[in-house]
């Protein structure tokens, strides 16, 4: 017999372990991942006038420039309460 995690004493046990690991872990996964199916298969269109392409320096810069406008406020949110609350006492 082999233990799973070392919870199991028994095959049933184990079995069980089995179960929930597949269910728990697994089956979420597959879930979330289904919906991407359909989309993926579709077929691909020309472009368009309005259509961005990501292969010009124009789609790094947008994507570079809203990191860098949405990131530090992100971070500066997690780090100011510290000093803040230290310059307190």
């Amino acid at each position: 017999m082999v233990l799973i995690r070392g919870f199991a004493r028994t095959t049933i046990e184990a079995l069980g372990n089995v179960w929930v690991d597949l269910l728990g872990r697994h089956l979420p996964v597959v879930v979330v991942s289904a919906p991407g199916g359909p989309p993926a298969r579709q077929a691909h269109r020309s472009d368009s006038p309005g259509s961005l392409p990501t292969h010009r320096p124009q789609f790094v810069g947008l994507v570079a420039a809203v990191t860098v406008i949405l990131c530090p406020p992100t971070f500066l949110l997690a780090l100011a309460p510290r000093p803040l609350a230290e310059g307190i006492h």
